[in-house]
């Protein structure tokens, strides 16, 4: 299959740790970023990300998606980077060939995801048990990728709970 950007696979994360979607959207073609990728392996990602997944005892093949926003903390045009592993969800604000992470949450604490669209931006949000939080803000234009992402985080929750209130 063609690549995005005529590099490798397309698409949006792996296929496992529960975000069954990623290799379905990926075959579909459907998500154009660069930073989201599904292979089968880990997601292609840049130094900067490896590096500070590095110092925080992580490496690549801990995570299931890489997708780079376009907004910096203060809303102005930056590079900043949801990566999603089996059991967390970090933001990075990257900033040449390092940076800093702005999130770390739990997936285990999360009662909901969701994306919020104002008017040329929109925001990836989850509610813990310490109230709603704005994980990240992009511009419309990468505004898909992270709606499945939410949504594919959405259900692998809710299948989660059902799966333990059968087992409770």
């Amino acid at each position: 299959m063609p690549g995005v950007g005529g590099r490798g696979k397309g698409g949006v994360g792996g296929s496992h740790g529960g975000l069954h979607g990623a290799k379905r959207l990926a075959e579909t073609g459907s998500c154009t970023d660069d930073m989201v990728r599904a292979s089968g392996g880990p997601p292609e990602m840049d130094r900067a990300v490896e590096k500070l997944l590095a110092s925080m005892g992580m490496g690549s093949g801990n995570v299931l998606v890489c997708a780079e926003g376009d907004l910096s903390n203060d809303d102005r045009f930056g590079r900043r980077v949801l990566v999603v592993t089996a059991d967390r969800l970090l933001v990075f604000s990257i900033d040449g060939d390092g940076g800093a992470c702005d999130a770390d949450v739990r997936i285990k604490d999360i009662r909901k995801i969701k994306t919020v669209q104002d008017v040329g931006v929109a925001s990836l949000e989850v509610e813990t048990g310490g109230g709603p939080c704005t994980l990240i803000r992009y511009t419309l234009r990468t505004a898909r990728k992270f709606s499945w992402i939410a949504g594919e985080i959405q259900r692998y929750l809710e299948e989660t709970r059902k799966e333990l209130a059968k087992d409770g």
